[in-house]
């Protein structure tokens, strides 16, 4: 799985960002780090939190997003505003190993 992950990546045209605390385990392998995103927990979230993280979402330009399926127990630290606010205003275009891709 985490090699199909990072061929996914690394094939695609667009910024792909892992929103999950597991994110490194996909990122690393392939040599890629996404700062904001790839430590994904409330903890490390800085100073303007998860209403922070969605105002540079809303500003993402062809962008990928992947999310924990909903059918996946997620880390107790997941930012659970910015995983409604992905659901609510992206589209899901399909879905790869554990996670769920947004538009």
């Amino acid at each position: 799985m985490v090699k199909n992950i990072g061929e996914y990546i690394n094939s695609s045209q667009k910024k792909v960002y892992i929103l999950d605390a597991t994110a490194s385990v996909y990122m690393i392998p392939i040599d890629k780090y996404n700062k904001d995103y790839d430590m994904f927990l409330k903890g490390n979230l800085g100073k303007d939190g998860e209403e922070g993280q969605i105002e540079k979402l809303k500003n993402e330009e062809n962008a990928i997003i992947l999310i924990m399926n909903s059918k996946y127990k997620r880390n107790w630290q997941n930012p659970e505003k910015v995983r409604s606010y992905i659901i609510n205003n992206k589209e899901k275009t399909g879905e790869i190993g554990n996670f769920e891709i947004y538009e």
